[in-house]
Formats: structure tokens, C-alpha cells, sequence
């Protein structure tokens, strides 16, 4: 529960922006928004104004969820340059390296 209420906050702090409080916002069931799917305190933490338009805006612009997204992997310790993904095949030995319903 303390995670909502701490979600909660965030939200409403988001709401104070003159333009996002004006606009209809939509989530995911749990709360997650915009293009990147951020929950509130994470687009405060780790949203950026990456169209220079002077907001962070992960609703409508496509440069700032990119950009958001970036700056939340790189927190996590992605390094640029490498890669975000890899491919697997089904017989990929990786894929049965964890036990059955895992």
C-alpha cells in the first residue's frame, strides 16, 4: 500500500504542470503512463526534456520517452554502446538454463 500512497504523491506533484494538469491523463491498472509506461515517481526521477521544448512530456512526444528511457537504463547500469537486447532461438541452451515453471 505504501508504494501507491507514494505513487499517489508523485502523481499529484505531476499535475501541477500548467500543461499536463490540463490533459486527460491515462495509465495502465497499476498506474503506469505515457509512451515509456513510467510510473509517476519514476517520469519525475528519470523524465527528460528531450525535444527541448522546456517540459517532459511521455504522453505526446516521442524524443522525451526515448530520451526518459535512456536515462532510466542508464541508471541501471546499461552503458552506451552496448547492446539493449539479443536475439534467441528456441533451441538457445540459455532458455532452459532455469528449472521448469521458472
Amino acid at each position: 500500500m505504501k508504494f501507491f500512497e507514494g505513487e499517489l504523491a508523485a502523481l499529484l506533484r505531476l499535475m501541477k504542470d500548467p500543461v499536463l494538469g490540463q490533459a486527460p491523463l491515462l495509465s495502465s491498472y497499476a498506474g503506469a503512463m505515457g509512451m515509456a509506461q513510467f510510473m509517476p515517481s519514476n517520469w519525475q526521477r528519470f523524465g527528460v526534456d528531450f525535444d527541448g521544448d522546456g517540459r517532459v512530456d511521455l504522453m505526446h512526444s516521442p524524443r522525451d520517452a526515448i530520451g526518459s528511457v535512456a536515462h532510466y537504463l542508464q541508471a541501471y547500469g546499461w552503458t552506451r554502446g552496448l547492446p539493449t537486447h539479443y536475439e534467441l532461438s528456441p533451441s538457445d541452451p540459455t532458455l532452459h538454463a532455469l528449472p521448469a515453471g521458472h
